[in-house]
């Protein structure tokens, strides 16, 4: 920051830039700070990938192959699914007849109440076509169809 003052004053001592330039141009500089530590307004505020779901055709193999992989251990099982640990996240691998494949990704968010998360999306975002599933799982897609998931960071499924 220094160094662009200098640069600045060093210009306007030599007649490059104007006094009024000089001093709009320090007025920019001074409030700079403060404009980069401003956040957006956002309607949620996502904090972690919570999981994501893949479907596939043999959930043992999927999960032998995980494991062999990344060293994951099983959170929770039964015959049609597994849920493998990623630290504060997980991996669920679902039974699926049709094509295998990413079914949706989870992003935690702050201050999760799927009630009011889901009327704030119906109003929001209605083309993403939000969806309450379960009575508490938020889902929606985004602009490519891509569906997802918003849910308490420490959803667990």
């Amino acid at each position: 920051m220094k160094n662009v003052i200098d640069k600045m004053l060093d210009s306007y001592e030599k007649g490059g830039i104007s006094r009024r330039d000089f001093v709009q141009s320090l007025a920019v500089i001074a409030a700079t700070p403060s404009l980069l530590t401003q956040t957006a307004q956002t309607t949620f505020q996502g904090t972690m990938l919570n999981h994501a779901t893949i479907h596939v055709a043999d959930v043992a193999k999927s999960k032998a192959f995980y494991q062999n992989l990344l060293g994951l251990k099983v959170r929770d099982e039964d015959k049609d699914y597994c849920n493998l640990d990623l630290g504060n996240s997980f991996l669920s691998i679902n039974k699926d007849e049709g094509p295998s494949g990413i079914d949706h990704f989870c992003i935690g968010i702050e201050s999760f109440n799927a009630e009011a998360v889901f009327e704030k999306l119906k109003k929001e975002f209605p083309s993403a076509n939000p969806t309450m599933e379960y009575g508490n799982q938020v889902y929606l897609h985004d602009p490519d169809n891509i569906r997802f998931q918003l849910s308490a960071k420490d959803y667990r499924g």
